[in-house]
């Protein structure tokens, strides 16, 4: 009887036993190593022989397969390894934001303190009040510093940290938006954070990181940038340019950190990853606090957590973030319901390793089948609309936020939206106002209204923010008309005087003998640029000019008057 028993007890355990082995080799054969390798061995095979790219895959937190491709250093023609150390731009943020809720768990801040609490240097704003929260969610409208260095007419490359950094902040008088109204990226929010954790530590920024993320995690090869003279074992030189011509990108003096300047390896991003998943806070992963989400002013929800951005590959959730630097490149990628993250490194200018990351996650996920939600947007009904009440939209419109110029064109019996001489769309109307764009990856809408003697055209995108731009009618001056734009002009936010030159009908900008930015002119006393922003003249009740207003997403709004 007991051997029967015991016969009956070991054929269920050798059953029970092969039952656990096949799932087991079920659930490791979705991202087996032959595979993956297979797969990422040929999307960042461009990187043999160049600057190199290191890349790394994790499931369960185990490691799948890890490579490094190309070189390291070009000169000395040194292999690029998953221990060479590479800097990671503004990936660097989510472990600011992991040092940040260190803090908040043992009770040192509160999300919703307000920052002048830690940093009372930085001014109380008529736009509202800035919290953690806010910078942690780029929400604050807090300036960019690093767009100030430039606008002040400073080459990037420029002996900098964040103590100038926070002396720059402190001498801003407005924000660009309203606190919480929306998202505008800007690097001061991060460094911001890094000033906060020294003021309520005692300790700096790279001490603290090194004491209390980087050492528990087991990161040995990982460290905060801080000192031009630093020795680094196993950096990798980054690179522009192309074969055989490459050139080296230096940035030993730009130590302001917090938003970028972290400097890690494929071996320790591995570790990383471990840590934030088994790092437990208050019975909550230190992934999960990083991963938590929030809400404009207006309740809408946002897709940005606390230095990671959430999303959706092939209908897989993700949370993820780039980072770019100084010609160096990174991405981190992580699909929680996968339990799968794939990190990659790169430091050649001329290669994406967020794209590459990408195509390898598109390489290896399952394919899954997206069920139709109750809650998906039916297709709109298109309506037709004569000639008449088309040509009533076409002419020219500008942007008061960025300065971009579009043009709406009547081809035909069709509108066309002009972005540049490059990029035209058809839109197609859906009501007497209201037009679309036929796309299937992104939902459009573009609505016109009545503004004063024009229109006012409204372009959103998937439900976001809305772009406005207004009509108005292009200035055409000759370059007699133009000279009146010419001067001296200076900025006390910037600390600094422009001179305004004028060049082949364009005003260039000039600190000293640095040339800054071109503009042409939009409409009259306005002047735009590619992506530099756009300039606003003003004047007094003779018409005379006073001064000018500069604009542009990173900065808003900043005055200088006539000298």
């Amino acid at each position: 009887m007991k051997k029967t028993l015991l016969k009956n007890s070991l054929l269920g355990l050798a059953i029970l036993a092969s039952f656990f082995q096949t799932a087991n080799l079920a659930a490791q054969s979705k991202y087996d190593y032959v595979s993956v390798k297979s797969k990422a061995d040929s999307i960042f095979s461009e990187c043999n022989g160049q600057p190199g790219c290191a890349v790394g895959v994790m499931h369960n937190n185990n490691l799948i397969y890890q490579n490094g491709f190309g070189f390291s250093n070009m000169d000395l023609k040194t292999p690029t390894t998953t221990s060479t150390v590479f800097e990671i731009g503004t990936l660097s943020m989510h472990f600011t934001s992991a040092g940040i809720m260190l803090l908040e768990d043992a009770g040192k801040l509160r999300l919703d303190d307000e920052l002048q609490k830690f940093l009372p240097e930085i001014p109380i704003y008529k736009e509202g009040k800035i919290t953690i929260r806010h910078l942690l969610t780029h929400t604050s409208g807090i300036r960019d510093y690093i767009v100030l260095l430039m606008a002040a007419g400073n080459p990037l490359d420029t002996s900098y940290d964040n103590t100038q950094a926070l002396a720059s902040l402190s001498k801003q008088q407005a924000l660009c938006v309203v606190p919480g109204s929306t998202y505008r990226f800007s690097q001061s929010n991060y460094t911001l954070l890094a000033m906060v954790i020294e003021r309520i530590t005692g300790q700096t920024y790279p001490e603290y990181m090194k004491e209390h993320l980087f050492l528990p995690a087991g990161m040995s090869n990982s460290l905060i940038y801080s000192s031009p003279n630093d020795v680094i074992e196993n950096r990798a030189s980054a690179y522009e340019g192309q074969s055989p011509n490459y050139q080296r990108i230096l940035s030993d003096h730009f130590l302001a950190n917090g938003s970028s300047r972290v400097m890690t390896s494929i071996n320790d991003l591995v570790k990383w990853n471990r840590f934030l998943d088994q790092k437990m806070l208050s019975g909550e992963s230190l992934f999960k606090r990083i991963s938590r989400t929030s809400t404009l002013n207006n309740g809408m929800l946002m897709t940005y957590r606390f230095g990671l951005e959430g999303g959706s590959l092939l209908g897989h959730e993700l949370i993820a973030h780039n980072g770019y630097s100084f010609g160096y490149n990174a991405m981190y990628i992580n699909f929680p319901n996968e339990a799968l993250s794939i990190v990659a490194l790169n430091s050649n200018m001329n290669i994406s390793a967020p794209g590459k990351a990408y195509d390898l996650a598109e390489a290896i996920l399952p394919k899954v089948t997206i069920q139709a939600s109750n809650n998906t947007r039916p297709p709109k009904r298109l309506v037709s609309l004569d000639k008449r009440k088309l040509s009533a939209f076409v002419g020219d419109y500008f942007s008061l936020d960025n300065g971009y110029l579009r043009k709406i064109h009547l081809v035909n019996d069709t509108l066309r939206l002009e972005v540049n001489s490059n990029v035209t769309s058809t839109i197609v109307p859906v009501s007497e106002n209201e037009f679309t764009i036929d796309t299937n990856t992104s939902d459009v809408n573009i609505v016109f209204e009545t503004s004063g003697n024009g229109h006012q055209m409204s372009i959103t995108i998937n439900g976001r923010e809305p772009a406005v731009y207004k009509s108005y009618k292009p200035a055409d001056y000759n370059t007699k008309e133009l000279s009146q734009f010419e001067g001296s002009f200076y900025s006390e936010e910037l600390g600094v005087s422009y001179t305004i030159d004028i060049s082949d009908n364009t005003l260039s900008t000039y600190v000293g003998e640095r040339r800054l930015v071109d503009y042409v002119s939009a409409m009259d006393d306005n002047f735009t640029s590619a992506h530099d922003g756009f300039i606003t003249f003003q004047r007094d009740k003779k018409g005379e000019i006073t001064g000018f207003i500069l604009s542009d997403y990173s900065l808003g709004s900043i005055s200088f008057t006539k000298s």
